[in-house]
C-alpha cells in the first residue's frame, strides 16, 4: 500500500499544477526542498509516510511543469493567410476511407513572404490516399489551426498528450524525400503494413477491419456505424489493443519461449523483448504500453520469486508512466484500462466465490463446478471490470448501455480462440499467404458471430440510455467503492486499528462522526452562500454565448447557453451553490441553436423561474422543446422597454428589439439587447446583435450606454457599428472567443475599433469572472 499512497499523492500534485497553472516552478521547488528536508529529519518517525506522499505530491507538479510547450510552428496558428511548412513524417500515418492523417515534425515554415526556422509537431489531414509513410520528408500547404474542443471531448487536449499543438486540414501534399526516420521503426512499419495485406486479402470487411483493430491496434478501417454499435453494446473493449490481448501474447510467448531455453531469465528476457516489439507493432498508445508494462511484471515477478500484488504494481506502471509524460493522465483510453485492471484485482476473486457460492446451492456439484468455469470470463470477469470502467464510460461518453452483460456473455468466449488463431494466421500469412487461408477462414467464423451479435443487440430499442454524472459524484464513488476495496484487499495496519476502535465504540463514533457531517454540510452551505456582491461568469462552452449572473442575495440569472449539454452543466455545476437547483431567470436572446442549444437540458436539471425571450416565432426544434419544458413557467416575449427588477436592487432593462420579430426576421438583427444596472455598475448585454440590429436600436430613440459592455457577435467582420460603440462608450469590454473556431473571430478591424478599451477575452484570458459592489468592478479568471 505504501507505493498505492506515494503515486496518490504524485498524481495529485500532476492534477493540482494543471488546474493551477500560474503556480509557478519556484514554488513547487521549494515544497520538494522543504517536503525532502522534512522527510529525512522525520526518517524514523512513524509519520514519515506522510512526509514522503507530501513529497510525491511535490514533484508530481514540478513534473507537471516541465510538460513540453507548444513548438514555435504553433505561434502561426489561427492566422488569416496560408503557410507553407516542411518537415519529417514522425508517426505511421493513418489512412481513413477519403483522407490521409499524419503527424509532421515541422523544421521550416513560409508565410508568402518570409521563411522561418520552427519547431513543434502538427497533424495534417490530406484529402484522398496517398503513398506516404514513416521518415519521408514532406512539403504541406494550407492554413495552421488551433485543434478544437466539443461538447464531451477535447480534441486539442488529446492531441497535447502527444505533443501536437496545430492542425492542418485540407492540406496540399509533396513528397520530397523518403527513408528519413529510424530505420528500426521503419522496418517494423512496413511489416505492419505487410500484414495489413495479408488480412485484407484473406477476409472482406467488415470482419478485415475489425481483426485488424484486434491483432494490429489499426481501427481506421472500422465503419463508423459498426464502431457506434460495439459502444452501444458495451463491447468497444474488444476492438482495441488492451491487456487482455497482452496477457494472451505474453503467456503464448512465455511458453515458446520456455520449449526454445531452459533458461528462465533468458526465457523472460526474450519474451520482454517481444512484447516491447509488439507494443511498437501496434502503435504503443499509452493503454497497450500499461499493458505492456503490466505483463511484463508479471513475467519479472515469478524470475524474482516475488508475489505480484496487482494494485501496487498498476501504481508502479502509472508512476513510471507519467513520470516520461503526465499528460498520460487525461487519456482516455489508458483510464480505462488501468480501472480495467483494478476492477479484475479487486472484485474478480470476490464475485466469483460468491458466484460459486450461489451456484453450488443451485446445482449438483459437477454441473456448478463446469458452470462457474464458463462463466468466470464473459461473465464475472466482465461484471469485476465494469465496476471500474463504467463510471469512466459515463462520465465521457454520457450513456450506458443496458446490453453489455448478455452481449459479453455471448462474445468474451470466442475471443480469446479468436486472437490465438488470428495471430497464427498472420503469422503463416507473412511468409506463406496460401497456407494461412484456413486460419483466416475460422477467424472469419469467429468475427462474424462477433459482429453478429454486437449488431443484433445494438439495434434493439433502448439499447444504451443516455446518462448524464455530475464528475464529483464519480470521484466519490471511486474514493468510497474503489478506495474500500483496496483497504479490505490490502488490510494496512491503520485501516485495522481503525476498525478495532469503530467496533469498541460504535455508539459514540456513530454520533462523532454524524456530528463532523453535519458540521462539514453547514461549513459547505455557509461557503456557498451569497456574499453580497453581483457576479458575471463568461462561461466556457465553446464559440458561444453563455453568461450566468448572480445577484447580491444570489438570484441566478442564465443568458444562453451554447450548443453543448454536458459542457454548459459542468460550469454550472462549477459556479452555483451545490443545493441550489433554480435558475431565477433564464433569457433566450435568439432561436440560433449554437447559442440555445444545451438550454433544454438545463431546464431538465434545475427549476427555472421566468423565461425571457425575444418573441420570435417557432421555427426550430429547440425553440418548440424550451415551450414545452417550460410548462406552468411564464415564458414573457420582451420588447424595447420591459424591465425586471430584483429586491437587491438588480435591475434588467430590455432595449432590443422594439416589436416582436417575424418568421423570416435573421435571428442577429433582432436578438435580446440588456441593460443590468446595479448602484453604479451599468452592464451591456449585447449577445448577437448585428450591426443592423444595433442601428435600429439608435434609430427607436435606445441609448445603450454602460460601464461594461459584451462585445457582440464575437467582434466578427463588421459586428460594432461605430455609432454604437460611440453611444455605449464602455470603459471596459468582455468577449466571449474560442481560439479554435471556425469563423475566423475575432476580426482585426473589430479589435481594432476596441483598441482604446481595455479588453477581456476568453481565448487569452480564460472563463472571465466579474464580481462588483456596485462601485469597484474586480476581474478575475474562473
Amino acid at each position: 500500500m505504501r507505493l498505492i499512497y506515494i503515486v496518490f499523492g504524485w498524481i495529485t500534485g500532476i492534477l493540482i499544477a494543471a488546474a493551477i497553472p500560474t503556480l509557478p516552478a519556484i514554488f513547487w521547488l521549494i515544497s520538494i526542498t522543504v517536503t525532502a528536508f522534512v522527510t529525512v529529519l522525520m526518517w524514523r518517525h512513524r509519520y514519515r509516510l506522510m512526509w514522503v506522499v507530501l513529497l510525491a505530491f511535490a514533484l508530481g507538479g514540478y513534473r507537471m511543469q516541465l510538460v513540453p510547450r507548444p513548438g514555435t510552428v504553433a505561434y502561426f496558428n489561427d492566422g488569416l493567410q496560408a503557410v507553407q511548412v516542411e518537415g519529417l513524417v514522425v508517426g505511421e500515418p493513418r489512412f481513413r476511407d477519403n483522407r490521409t492523417d499524419m503527424r509532421v515534425e515541422a523544421e521550416s515554415l513560409f508565410n508568402g513572404q518570409n521563411t522561418f526556422r520552427v519547431t513543434g509537431l502538427l497533424l495534417a489531414t490530406v484529402d484522398g490516399r496517398f503513398d506516404i509513410a514513416y521518415g519521408d520528408r514532406v512539403r504541406l500547404s494550407g492554413y495552421l489551426t488551433t485543434p478544437a474542443r466539443y461538447d464531451t471531448f477535447s480534441y486539442a487536449d488529446y492531441l497535447a498528450r502527444s505533443s501536437v499543438f496545430s492542425v492542418m486540414q485540407d492540406a496540399r501534399l509533396e513528397i520530397v524525400g523518403h527513408g528519413e526516420g529510424a530505420s528500426l521503426l521503419s522496418a517494423i512499419l512496413t511489416l505492419k503494413d505487410t500484414a495489413r495485406l495479408r488480412i485484407d486479402a484473406a477476409l472482406p470487411d467488415p470482419s478485415a477491419a475489425l481483426l485488424k483493430g484486434i491483432l494490429l491496434g489499426d481501427e481506421s478501417g472500422i465503419d463508423p456505424q459498426l464502431r457506434d454499435d460495439f459502444s452501444i453494446a458495451g463491447a468497444s473493449h474488444v476492438i482495441a489493443i488492451s491487456g487482455f490481448n497482452m496477457v494472451i501474447v505474453s503467456g503464448i510467448v512465455m511458453q515458446l519461449m520456455g520449449q526454445l531455453t531452459s533458461r528462465r531469465w533468458l526465457a523472460g528476457t526474450l519474451g520482454i523483448l517481444v512484447l516491447v516489439a509488439y507494443t511498437i507493432f501496434v502503435g504503443a498508445n499509452a493503454a497497450v504500453v500499461r499493458a505492456a508494462i503490466m505483463s511484463s511484471l508479471l513475467i519479472i515477478a515469478p524470475l524474482l520469486r516475488r508475489k505480484t500484488y496487482v494494485p501496487a504494481s498498476l501504481a508502479f506502471v502509472i508512476l513510471l508512466m507519467t513520470v516520461i509524460n503526465p499528460l498520460t493522465v487525461w487519456d482516455i483510453g489508458f483510464q480505462l484500462s488501468a480501472a480495467a485492471v483494478l476492477g479484475l484485482a479487486l472484485f474478480a476473486d470476490p464475485l466469483q466465490t460468491r458466484f460459486d457460492s450461489l451456484v453450488g446451492r443451485i446445482f449438483p456439484s459437477n454441473a456448478a463446478t463446469l458452470l462457474a468455469r464458463t462463466l468466470r470470463d464473459p461473465l464475472i470477469v466482465t461484471l469485476a471490470v465494469q465496476i471500474t470502467t463504467l463510471p469512466i464510460t459515463i462520465l465521457y461518453f454520457q450513456q450506458i448501455s443496458l446490453v453489455m452483460f448478455i452481449v459479453n456473455l455471448l462474445i468474451v468466449p470466442v475471443q480469446t480462440a479468436l486472437l490465438i488463431v488470428g495471430g497464427l494466421a498472420l503469422i503463416i500469412a507473412l511468409a506463406a499467404p496460401i497456407i494461412a487461408l484456413p486460419f483466416f477462414w475460422i477467424c472469419g467464423l469467429l468475427l462474424g458471430w462477433t459482429i453478429g451479435i454486437v449488431r443484433l443487440f445494438a439495434n434493439w430499442p433502448g439499447a444504451a440510455l443516455p446518462l448524464y454524472v455530475d464528475p464529483r459524484l464519480i470521484v466519490g464513488y471511486f474514493f468510497i467503492v474503489v478506495g474500500g476495496a483496496l483497504i479490505v484487499s490490502a488490510k494496512p495496519l491503520w485501516s485495522v486499528r481503525l476498525a478495532a476502535f469503530l467496533r469498541r465504540r460504535i455508539v459514540l463514533n456513530t454520533l462523532i462522526w454524524g456530528s463532523l457531517g453535519a458540521i462539514c454540510l453547514m461549513v459547505a452551505v455557509m461557503i456557498s452562500r451569497p456574499d453580497g456582491r453581483f457576479h458575471l461568469w463568461m462561461l466556457d462552452v465553446g464559440h458561444s454565448n453563455a453568461i450566468l449572473m448572480q445577484t447580491p442575495s444570489g438570484a441566478q440569472i442564465l443568458v444562453d447557453g451554447g450548443s453543448q449539454p454536458s459542457r454548459l452543466l459542468t460550469a454550472l455545476g462549477d459556479r452555483m451553490p451545490f443545493y441550489d437547483r433554480e435558475i431565477e431567470l433564464l433569457v433566450v436572446s435568439h432561436p440560433d441553436g449554437n447559442d440555445v442549444g444545451a438550454l433544454p437540458s438545463v431546464m431538465r436539471r434545475y427549476q427555472v423561474g421566468a423565461i425571457l425571450t425575444n418573441g420570435h416565432p417557432i421555427v426550430s426544434e429547440v425553440q418548440q422543446e424550451i415551450v414545452d419544458l417550460a410548462e406552468d413557467v411564464p415564458v414573457v416575449p420582451a420588447i424595447a422597454g420591459y424591465t425586471v427588477s430584483f429586491a437587491d436592487g438588480v435591475l434588467i432593462e430590455v432595449l432590443h428589439p422594439s416589436e416582436p420579430p417575424q418568421a423570416g426576421d435573421l435571428y442577429n438583427d433582432d436578438s435580446l439587447v440588456l441593460r443590468l444596472s446595479y448602484n453604479e455598475l451599468s452592464l451591456l448585454l449585447t449577445n448577437d446583435i448585428s450591426a443592423s440590429g444595433q442601428g435600429v436600436l439608435l434609430e427607436r430613440g435606445q441609448w445603450p450606454a454602460a460601464a461594461v459592455m459584451i462585445v457582440p457577435n464575437h467582434a466578427r467582420i463588421g459586428a460594432i457599428a461605430d455609432d454604437f460603440l460611440e453611444a455605449v462608450n464602455p470603459q471596459l469590454a468582455l468577449m466571449q472567443i474560442e481560439r479554435a473556431n471556425r469563423w475566423g473571430d475575432p476580426d482585426g478591424g473589430s479589435l481594432a475599433q476596441l483598441e482604446d478599451i481595455p479588453l477581456y477575452s476568453t481565448d487569452s484570458f480564460g472563463p472571465i469572472h466579474l464580481i462588483s459592489d456596485g462601485t469597484t468592478i474586480w476581474i478575475n479568471q474562473d
